[in-house]
């Protein structure tokens, strides 16, 4: 960090340029972590809704 007066005010500021590499590739793991659960949230519910359609077809009907 770098600190900087000018009156009143003071700006800081990252100084180390590994600073922006390191929360880009933090900031792309996350997003590639998402993208992959939603792919495996997105396979589950595949699976669920030909699993209950398969409940609803003629051929399971019970009759008492």
């Amino acid at each position: 960090m770098s600190r900087q007066q000018q009156g009143i005010s003071v700006y800081y500021a990252i100084s180390d340029p590994v600073i922006f590499e390191l929360c880009e590739l933090v900031c792309d793991r996350i997003g590639n972590q998402i993208q992959k659960r939603a792919k495996e949230f997105e396979q589950i519910k595949a699976f669920s809704t030909l699993f209950l359609a398969s409940f609803a077809s003629p051929a399971f009907t019970h009759h008492c």
